[in-house]
């Protein structure tokens, strides 16, 4: 972790030195740094300093042309608790991420219209279930069914 952090502080170092011309590009591969360091601080189960570095990549993506990355981090915000085993702590940031403008950007095309998987609540609080009842799911896996 020390020789990745330096890493992400000296590439953040050069995009704020940069040239006004290239200061942009420098800046979203910045942010991109810190959100990898996030990343890997969180694998290696230091949830402040991700948290830290996701703040970090929030700063940067902006000045370097990205809008998006806020309601990401919002998302990671919420994640890095939930991790932790601490679910009550994710749910304020995951309301205002799922609360946010561009909160479609954060669901890879394909799931934009999927309905939520099996058991899990929807945000009207009720549970998903499957058209058969609960035990369509485990058969489907090649699981056993309850009868």
């Amino acid at each position: 972790m020390p020789l990745l952090e330096t890493q992400a502080r000296m590439v953040a170092a050069l995009a704020v030195g940069a040239p006004t011309s290239t200061r942009g590009p420098a800046l979203l591969l910045a942010s991109r740094f810190a959100e990898f360091t996030d990343g890997m601080a969180q694998e290696a189960g230091d949830s402040s300093a991700a948290l830290g570095w996701t703040g970090e990549a929030t700063e940067l993506a902006p000045a370097g042309g990205d809008p998006h990355l806020g309601s990401y981090a919002l998302v990671r915000h919420a994640l890095v608790p939930l991790y932790s085993g601490d679910a009550a702590a994710t749910i304020a940031p995951a309301h205002r991420a799922q609360s946010s403008k561009r909160r479609w950007l954060l669901e890879p095309p394909g799931r934009r219209t999927a309905r939520p998987p099996f058991g899990i609540p929807r945000s009207d609080g009720a549970l998903c279930s499957p058209p058969d009842g609960p035990h369509q799911a485990p058969g489907f896996l090649g699981l056993p069914r309850n009868q």
